[in-house]
């Protein structure tokens, strides 16, 4: 059985513009997690992955949300379940980790307050067995002395200590999934690497199941053992990360790993992709990337492409998949050597790298 199985997931916001009206954020998205899988979800800003995962883990506002379909967590149904079980699901047997560490953490709230509150409301344990185990955590998420951190503050810790404790606060339970949104994001190149091994080596000891939010392939790469592609609110591309990145099935796909920096393309303009998304609600009849895409033709605009099988375990919402082979490898620049990966190494082979740019340093790190 799936440990996560999400299917025809739609997700429509009140239109402040006309309050009578929603508009569809999220639509017909399914895929499937087996138990210990990492499974990527890519796509540019805006695209759905985010809203996709918060309406997994229940936490959109009903009152601006509608949301249709099915998640079901080994079996047990989660979209339509009430306040009490989502409750006693979240943070145990499903975490999530945010983005941004600071509004995923309490400023007010020491850490060690904060970890064992989580470990309580799910465990039966004394406090002082509580607090021994945020100890060992904070410990097993590399936090320099952690007996003295677990009385720290957030606004005490860099940014990457605070993301480590973030980490640590989803996987304190041992939960059966993590849902992890673009957790790297705000760290530089060296601390990314060190979360990207601790989020896979703690999850393989712990045969924990990792939902993987990014718009980094060079990161899904690296971490990742299937992917799928959003676009415009839905999957337009799904299979093995090496598959797909070797031979995208998708213009969108290829378009994304043809923009991504090269060292041997040092000097030369970036690619970029024509256009932008569509507006939700607005959407026209045919293929929503039909206006960008280098190889749309007058039957691109016909119809809207289903997502099909396009060879090995590739599924694709393209018309023309079978027939674009050899051109949307080209476009993806083909096959990245070894010696030109900068992405982290966590300890995966992945047949195709890309690159990841550090932004800031943090030197409070273990190494």
């Amino acid at each position: 059985m799936d440990l996560l199985e999400v299917k025809d997931l739609r997700v429509s916001f009140s239109d402040p513009r006309d309050p009578g009206a929603r508009a569809p954020i999220v639509k017909d998205v399914s895929f499937r997690i087996a138990p210990g899988e990492v499974f990527g979800l890519v796509g540019e800003s805006g695209s759905g992955k985010s809203v996709t995962a918060l309406a997994a883990m229940g936490l959109l506002d009903p009152r601006t949300a509608e949301v249709s379909g099915s998640v079901r967590l080994q079996g047990e149904e989660l979209l339509h379940g009430h306040g009490d079980d989502l409750r006693r699901v979240r943070g145990d047997r499903m975490s999530m980790v945010f983005q941004e560490p600071m509004t995923a953490l309490d400023p007010v709230f020491t850490i060690g307050s904060q970890l064992t509150e989580t470990l309580r409301a799910h465990r039966r344990v004394s406090a002082q067995e509580a607090r021994r185990r945020a100890v060992e955590m904070l410990d097993a998420v590399g936090i320099v002395d952690p007996e003295r951190r677990f009385g720290a503050y957030p606004h005490e810790l860099s940014g990457g200590m605070r993301q480590r404790v973030v980490i640590a606060l989803a996987l304190i339970c041992g939960p059966e999934l993590l849902i992890a949104d673009e957790p790297t994001t705000a760290v530089d190149a060296t601390v990314q690497l060190q979360l990207l091994r601790l989020v896979r080596s703690a999850c393989t000891a712990a045969g924990t199941a990792v939902l993987f939010i990014t718009h980094d392939l060079g990161v899904v790469s690296r971490l990742c053992d299937r992917m799928a592609t959003m676009y415009a609110g839905e999957i337009v591309e799904t299979g093995p990360v090496d598959q797909v990145l070797n031979a995208p099935g998708h213009p969108y796909t290829a378009s994304l790993l043809g923009a991504l920096p090269r060292p041997d393309r040092r000097g030369h303009r970036l690619m970029s992709i024509p256009g932008r998304v569509p507006v939700p609600g607005t959407e026209p009849p045919g293929c929503w990337f039909a206006d960008r895409c280098a190889f749309a033709v007058a039957a691109c605009a016909d119809a809207h492409p289903p997502l099909a099988p396009a060879g090995g375990e590739l599924h694709s919402r393209c018309l023309r998949t079978g027939e674009l082979g050899d051109a949307l490898r080209t476009l993806a620049h083909g096959r990245l050597d070894e010696s030109e990966s900068t992405a982290p190494d966590v300890e995966r082979a992945p047949a195709a790298h890309a690159h990841t740019i550090g932004t800031h340093a943090d030197g409070e790190e273990r190494p």
